[in-house]
């Protein structure tokens, strides 16, 4: 598996920043793909979590900004 160019500038960035290599920042999204999706109660707990994350996102992304 080979990340795009542009996913790749990113995961090097983030390496860097975390100071891990890229291969642990793989390991890690990996990890945490398979918490999400998996079929455990903890898995199920994320993925609502993450979904009520994602909708509170989409409710404010949408809102005017206040005036000066």
């Amino acid at each position: 598996m080979r990340p795009e160019l542009e996913q790749e500038r990113q995961l090097d960035l983030l390496a860097r920043q975390q100071g891990k290599s890229r291969s642990a920042c793989i390991r890690e999204a990996i990890r945490q793909v398979l918490l999400r999706h998996g079929d455990s109660d903890e898995a199920r707990r994320q993925s609502e979590h993450l979904a009520r994350l994602e909708r509170l996102d989409r409710m404010t992304s949408f809102a005017p900004s206040p005036a000066p």
